[in-house]
């Protein structure tokens, strides 16, 4: 019983604070751009598109936008 009610407060707390479980995210974050590597997974810790390219100028790899977000609304 002490198990169910350890996971039941984990829960709550995770629930409360807004956040994901750690499984449940890529390298901790959920920026809007990320930097694509060898085709791994898609590290999402840059703010803007700008930040993400200075890395790509001294890396191999490229910027993409974050697919875990949204996609941002159609200006019309």
């Amino acid at each position: 019983m002490r198990y169910v009610i350890s996971l039941a407060a984990a829960a709550t707390v995770i629930a409360l604070s807004g956040t994901q479980p750690v499984s449940a995210q890529t390298s901790g974050t959920n920026l809007p751009w990320c930097k694509l590597v060898g085709g791994g997974e898609p590290e999402c810790i840059y703010a803007s598109f700008a930040d993400c390219e200075k890395w790509r100028q001294s890396s191999t790899g490229e910027c993409i936008q974050n697919p875990r977000l949204p996609a941002p609304p159609l200006n019309r």
